[in-house]
């Protein structure tokens, strides 16, 4: 009740409490599995949202200690929500990801006892309604043709593709990808990919977007999703 009465985005800040600063970041893994449990898994339910930890004991001591470049990084994104919360609603950009698990197999936009597409078309409705630039079709029908299909058969792939990401433009936007790559491979992989680009699913209507999450394995490996 009391986050409902102050309105605001409540930031998840974690401090280490299973782990050294030094074995966290040396762990694959990240978190230990019972403070990801109790300070990521359950945060959630009260609508906390980008976990990150800030301090930990470090250098032989027991006391938990500012981490510098992850306080920068939360101060950092602490300013940006501020400024998208000051940000007139018609000129904010949305995107809206939709559930594709498993991939490649017709499951965008399904859900147990959910009518997604539905849903989707009613807080589309919602957000025209408080100002935001969002272009609605008329049914949820024509909703989950655009995401959905489009142009799909032009491209080969599972949903409408709005745009393309050139593969040398995600190496210079995202430099942290060589830690990534020796347990991911190299980009751009085989899914969800053109060749020599990332290609994004969605209906790319106005500032608000509708699209699936993109495949990160083949649908036949554990790790599909």
């Amino acid at each position: 009740m009391a986050l409902e009465a102050l309105d605001v985005g409540y930031l998840d800040m974690i401090p280490l409490a299973f782990q050294r600063v030094d074995e966290w970041k040396s762990d694959d893994r990240g978190l230990a599995p019972i403070q990801l449990a109790l300070s990521v898994a359950v945060p959630e339910l009260d609508g906390a949202a980008e976990p990150r930890v800030y301090g930990g004991p470090m250098n032989g001591s027991d006391r938990t200690l500012p981490i510098p470049d992850q306080v920068d990084l939360t101060a950092r994104r602490v300013v940006r929500r501020v400024g998208l919360r000051r940000k007139p609603n018609a000129e904010k950009n949305v995107a809206i990801v939709l559930f594709n698990f498993p991939p490649n197999l017709g499951s965008v936009g399904t859900a147990a006892y959910m009518d997604v597409f539905a849903s989707l078309h009613r807080l589309m409705l919602e957000m025209q309604a408080n100002g935001y630039t969002v272009e609605v079709p008329e049914t949820p029908e024509m909703l989950r043709q655009m995401v959905v299909e489009g142009n799909y058969l032009l491209y080969g792939t599972d949903g409408n593709v709005a745009d393309q990401l050139p593969v040398s433009s995600y190496l210079r936007l995202f430099p942290s990808y060589k830690d990534i790559e020796p347990f991911w491979g190299r980009a751009p992989a085989s899914c969800s990919t053109m060749a020599r680009a990332f290609t994004f699913w969605a209906d790319g209507s106005g500032r608000c977007s509708s699209g699936s999450s993109r495949a990160l394995a083949m649908s036949a490996t554990p790790c599909g999703c």
